[in-house]
C-alpha cells in the first residue's frame, strides 16, 4: 500500500501524463482529401461536410468555423442552393451552441427558414431532425423545457419518419436527460432504452443509465452499465475519442469501486481520471468536466481518508477545495469542508476541524437559502414539462379526432355519392325504358300510317287504272277523265310522303339536319330513302309508298350507298344511317 501511496505522490507532483491520441489531429484520409480537392467546388462541399461532422463527433467545436466559413463561401451558399445554405447555418448553430446558445437559436431558426424553400427529400427531413436536436439543447441550456421538449418531440417524428437510428438514438437520449433532470427516473429510464434501442452501444445513454439507476439506489444495474460503458470507451479510446466521455467514465466506475471498498482498483481508475483531465486548463464551472475533476478529488481523498492516510487526504481534498472556491461552487465547498474537518478531526487537530465545521455550517445556511429558490425553479420547470407534455398529448388527440371526423365525413360522402349514382342509374335506366316503349311506340304508328297510306294508295292506284281504261275508250270523256286522274295520281304522290315525314320528324327530329350536315350533295328523294331505311321499311314497301317499282328503289338504294361513301356490299346501310 505504501507503494501505492508513493505512485500517486508522484503522480500528484507532475508525473508523465496518461497517454492518449491527440484528437485534434485529422484522419490522414481526410487530410489527403483536403489538399487534394481545392477546384472542384462539389467535391470540396463533401469534404468539408465530412471534415465539420469528423469535429462534432469527436466533439472539437472550435475546430470548425474555418471549415464552415469555407462551406459558405462555395456557390452553393452564393447561388441559392436552399439546403446548403439550411446545412451552413445549422453548422455554424452548433458551433455557437457551447458559448452562446441565443445566438446560435437565431440560427438554428435561420437555418429552419431556408429548408422550407428545399425539396422535399430524405437529406431534407434528416437535416430537419437534425436542427431540432440542436434545437433543443440550446433551449435546454436556456431553461426553456417546454420548447426544448417539444423540439425533440418534432424530431423524433421526423427520424420515425425516415427511419434514422442514430439520429432516434440521440434524440430520445436528450428527452431522456430532460427527464432525469426532472426528477422523473422511470420515464428517464424508457428513454435511455429506447436510445440504447435505436443507437446501440451509445456511450451517452449507457453513462445516463448509470446515473439514472444510481439516483434510484440500483447498485447493480447501475454497475452492469458502468461496465457497458467502460467496455464501449475502450473501442472509442482506439478510435480516439475525446477525453471527456473517458473521463467521466473512469471517475464513474473508480466511485463504484470505492463503495464496494476495492480501494486499491479504484484509486488506479480514479488517477487515470485525474491524469486525463489535468491537460484541460479551461474547465468550466459547474460543467461537466468540473464535476468529474472535483469528484475525482474528493473520492480520493475519502479513500485515503478512509485507509489511514490523512496527509494524502488533506492533499487531494485541498485541491478539490482550490477548485470549488475558484468557482464559487457552496455545494462543492460544503461538502469538501465537511471532509477535511473529519480529516483534521483524524489527526488531532480539533481546533482547525471546528473552523472547517463552522465554514461548512455557513455554506449550508447560504444552500439551504438558495435550495428554497432552487426547488420553487425545480418545481416550476417541472410543471412546464409536464404542461408542454399535456399540450402535446392534447394536439395528437385533436389531429387523431379531426382524422376520425374527416374519415367520417369522406365515407357519408362516399356513401352518399354511391347512393345517388345508383338512384341515378336506375332513374335513367327507367326512363331510357320509357323512352324506348315510346320510340318504338311512334315507330309503329308510323309504320302504321304507312302502311294505311300504302292501302289507300293501291286503292287509288286501282281507281287510276279503271279510269284511265275508260279513257281509252272510243264513248268516254277523255277530258273530263283526264283531270279526274290527275288528281288522284296528286294525292297517290303526295300525301302518302308528307304524313310519312311529319311522322319521321317527331321521332328523329334532328335526322335531316345531320346527316345533310355531312352529305350536303344529298338530294330530298335521297333523304327521305335514307328516312324509309332507318324507319325499316322494306323495298316492296318503299315502292308502294312511292308509286315506283321495286327496281327503281335498288337502283336508288345503289346511288345511295355510293353518295354515302358505302363501298362494302357486306356494310349494313341500315346500322350506318341509324347513327344519325
Amino acid at each position: 500500500m505504501k507503494r501505492l501511496l508513493l505512485i500517486i505522490i508522484i503522480i500528484l507532483l507532475g508525473s508523465p501524463c496518461w497517454a492518449q491520441e491527440d484528437a485534434s489531429i485529422l484522419p490522414d484520409s481526410l487530410t489527403s482529401r483536403l489538399k487534394e480537392f481545392r477546384q472542384n467546388d462539389d467535391k470540396r462541399a463533401q469534404i468539408l461536410i465530412d471534415l465539420i461532422e469528423y469535429c462534432f463527433d469527436h466533439r472539437q467545436h472550435e475546430a470548425t468555423l474555418p471549415y464552415i466559413k469555407e462551406l459558405r463561401n462555395l456557390k452553393y451558399y452564393t447561388e441559392g442552393d436552399y439546403y446548403q445554405i439550411a446545412l451552413c447555418d445549422y453548422y455554424y448553430a452548433c458551433y455557437l451552441g457551447k458559448t452562446d446558445p441565443r445566438e446560435a437559436l437565431q440560427w438554428a431558426d435561420k437555418s429552419l427558414e431556408s429548408l422550407k424553400n428545399a425539396v422535399e427529400n430524405r437529406d431534407t427531413c434528416k437535416l430537419y431532425a437534425r436542427i431540432k436536436l440542436a434545437k433543443s439543447g440550446c433551449l435546454v441550456l436556456l431553461n426553456l423545457l417546454p420548447e426544448a421538449y417539444n423540439n425533440i418531440q418534432e424530431g423524433i417524428e421526423t427520424a420515425e419518419k425516415i427511419t434514422d437510428s442514430i439520429l432516434l438514438g440521440k434524440l430520445y437520449n436528450n428527452i431522456g436527460l430532460m427527464y432525469l433532470n426532472a426528477k422523473r427516473i422511470q420515464e428517464s429510464f424508457s428513454c435511455f432504452h429506447n436510445s440504447l434501442r435505436n443507437l446501440p452501444n451509445n456511450f451517452d445513454a449507457l453513462y445516463n443509465l448509470c446515473v439514472a439507476h444510481s439516483f434510484a439506489k440500483e447498485l447493480d444495474s447501475t454497475y452492469q452499465y458502468y461496465d457497458s460503458a467502460y467496455f464501449y470507451k475502450e473501442h472509442l479510446l482506439a478510435a480516439a475519442r475525446n477525453r471527456q466521455d473517458t473521463t467521466a467514465t473512469y471517475y464513474r466506475i473508480g466511485c463504484m469501486k470505492s463503495f464496494e471498498k476495492n480501494y486499491d482498483e479504484a484509486i488506479q481508475i480514479l488517477l487515470l481520471a485525474y491524469e486525463n483531465m489535468r491537460e484541460n486548463e479551461d474547465i468550466e464551472p459547474f460543467s461537466l468536466d468540473f464535476y468529474n475533476m472535483w469528484g475525482t478529488l474528493r473520492e480520493l481523498s475519502l479513500i485515503t481518508l478512509d485507509m489511514g492516510y490523512f496527509d494524502q487526504a488533506l492533499e487531494f481534498i485541498d485541491r478539490a477545495i482550490q477548485m470549488a472556491d475558484t468557482d464559487n461552487h457552496i455545494d462543492a465547498l460544503a461538502y469538501c469542508y465537511g471532509i477535511k474537518s473529519d480529516i483534521l478531526s483524524h489527526k488531532g487537530d480539533y481546533k482547525a476541524a471546528y473552523e472547517y465545521s463552522k465554514k461548512q455550517q455557513e455554506c449550508i445556511d447560504k444552500l439551504n437559502q438558495l435550495q428554497d429558490t432552487e426547488k420553487l425553479s425545480q418545481y416550476e420547470r417541472d410543471l412546464l414539462l409536464r404542461e408542454s407534455e399535456e399540450q402535446l398529448r392534447y394536439e395528437k388527440f385533436k389531429a387523431i379526432q379531426k382524422q376520425h371526423t374527416t374519415w367520417i365525413v369522406a365515407g357519408l360522402l362516399v356513401f352518399f355519392s354511391t347512393l345517388f349514382a345508383i338512384l341515378l342509374v336506375l332513374f335513367n335506366r327507367k326512363r331510357r325504358k320509357m323512352l324506348e316503349l315510346e320510340l318504338n311506340a311512334q315507330h309503329r304508328e308510323m309504320t302504321s300510317k304507312a302502311l294505311n297510306q300504302m292501302h289507300v294508295n293501291e286503292v287509288l292506284g286501282d281507281v287510276v287504272d279503271k279510269l284511265s281504261k275508260i279513257q281509252d275508250s272510243p264513248n268516254g270523256e277523255s277530258a273530263s277523265l283526264s283531270a279526274t286522274i290527275h288528281d288522284l295520281k296528286e294525292m297517290v304522290d303526295d300525301g302518302s310522303k308528307k304524313d310519312f315525314d311529319y311522322y319521321f320528324v317527331q321521332v328523329h327530329p334532328d335526322f335531316y339536319k345531320h346527316l345533310s350536315a355531312d352529305f350536303p350533295d344529298l338530294t330530298p328523294n335521297d333523304l327521305r330513302l335514307c328516312a324509309f331505311v332507318v324507319a325499316k321499311l322494306n323495298i316492296k314497301e318503299i315502292a308502294d309508298l312511292n308509286n315506283m317499282s321495286a327496281d327503281s328503289v335498288k337502283n336508288s338504294r345503289s346511288r345511295l350507298r355510293k353518295k354515302l361513301g358505302l363501298t362494302d356490299p357486306n356494310a349494313s346501310l341500315l346500322a350506318f344511317l341509324s347513327k344519325y
